[in-house]
């Protein structure tokens, strides 16, 4: 009868440190959704005061560029009149080999990517292995796709959920339109 209860103990200790696992993981996935949510609303609420291509350019550098793990940001806009002379917009013909996939996007995507690939998007060089994603941009006429980098390649995993890009991808949207009005 011991033996039997001592077994039971066992499969209560086990299954009780099976929930407590459980638990851990959940409250994890909380405290990343709610530092993702901080980060998107910082950048949307900045993003709601510019006027001209010069200041999406800094919120660009500055707010999206400068957070943990987010090394760079770049808007690629098709059909982009003129091409500005700024830091961290450029027309989508600067994908070159990328901008046939990119074009064609519906929803953010998130994946490793080459150094070599990293480059032509970020000009920027990375020595090892790199993950991107990828977020359309559409609204009204305006199209294009805001590519997000960070050295770390587990950052934007490809299991990684993409609403927040996306609602990032809308907002992006009705700043770029704002500015060509």
């Amino acid at each position: 009868m011991s033996s039997l209860a001592t077994h039971r103990i066992f499969s209560l200790e086990a299954r009780n440190k099976e929930i407590q696992d459980e638990l851990d993981s959940l409250i994890q996935t909380g405290k990343r959704n709610d530092e993702k949510f901080h980060w998107l609303t910082t950048t949307v609420l900045a993003l709601y005061d510019v006027e001209d291509w010069n200041h999406l350019d800094e919120i660009l550098r500055d707010v999206l560029s400068g957070r943990d793990q987010i090394d760079a940001a770049r808007l690629y806009l098709w059909d982009l009149d003129s091409n500005p002379d700024l830091n961290c917009i450029r027309s989508a013909q600067d994908l070159g080999k990328l901008e046939k996939r990119t074009q064609t996007l519906s929803t953010s995507i998130c994946e490793t990517t080459r150094p070599n690939d990293y480059e032509l998007v970020f000009e920027k060089h990375p020595n090892t292995v790199t993950s991107v994603a990828f977020v359309p941009i559409s609204f009204e006429g305006v199209r294009g796709v805001l590519a997000i980098g960070s050295i770390d390649p587990l950052h934007f995993s490809l299991t990684m959920s993409t609403l927040f890009l996306d609602f990032l991808g809308d907002v992006l949207g009705r700043v770029v339109n704002k500015i060509l009005q």
